[in-house]
């Protein structure tokens, strides 16, 4: 990432006023590196990607039916677990806010911005919640 007389700056010993001194509360720190080891350890264990993608296609699938039965979401777009659609009601002041706090009201946390509505599950969310999940969504935005 840098030429070898910009690396070498770091090793010049001070005295002689060269030297970069530069260091972070984070480098190397032992509990984080094997924090980090552990969460990789655990997220191939579980085949955590897998999990991501079969989310991924079964959120779409309940995000689309929602958009169809409402016929008020557009542009609907995912990657991996995360979808998102557009309100078409765009003329209706803080709609995406209004639908996010119906649904809180009914016991799901939809993420709204704008007049768009995200869906941001964990990776371990099951069919049944995810089901749960698009009709509080279809009723707050009935509502």
């Amino acid at each position: 990432m840098v030429n070898h007389s910009i690396y070498d700056l770091f090793y010049h010993d001070a005295a002689d006023q060269h030297s970069f001194l530069h260091s972070h509360t984070y480098s190397g720190n032992p509990l984080a590196v094997s924090a980090a080891l552990a969460t990789i350890k655990t997220m191939h264990a579980n085949h955590i990607n897998q999990q991501a993608e079969e989310l991924g296609a079964c959120i779409r699938r309940y995000f689309n039916a929602v958009a169809t039965q409402s016929g008020r979401l557009t542009n609907i777009r995912s990657v991996g677990a995360l979808v998102a659609g557009d309100l078409q009601e765009s003329n209706m002041p803080r709609i995406g806010y209004q639908i996010q706090q119906a649904a809180l009201a009914r016991g799901a946390l939809l993420r709204p911005l704008g007049n768009t509505v995200y869906w941001l599950p964990p990776l371990n969310t099951d069919t049944q919640t995810i089901e749960k999940l698009a009709e509080i969504t279809l009723h707050s935005i009935e509502d």
